[in-house]
């Protein structure tokens, strides 16, 4: 299943008004998602106007924890 994450980034969210996607853990989520069944292959954004310093680490960051979440 193709989930658009975007950002893992809260802030970034809320500046692209989809604060929804901060509305159950995004961790959460895809595990629910994979507890189903389902695979999850992700969209996520690099070079937001938004993006800090840090923000490409914090992505790579969430990208391994997604992945090691796999069942």
């Amino acid at each position: 299943m193709f989930v658009g994450i975007e950002t893992p980034e809260a802030d970034a969210l809320k500046a692209m008004r989809k604060e929804h996607n901060n509305a159950v853990p995004m961790m959460e989520s895809i595990k629910t998602l994979n507890d189903y069944g389902l695979e999850v292959t992700s969209g996520i954004i690099l070079g937001l106007d938004t993006d800090s310093a840090r923000h490409r680490s914090a992505a790579q960051g969430f990208h391994r924890r997604l992945a090691a979440s796999r069942c």
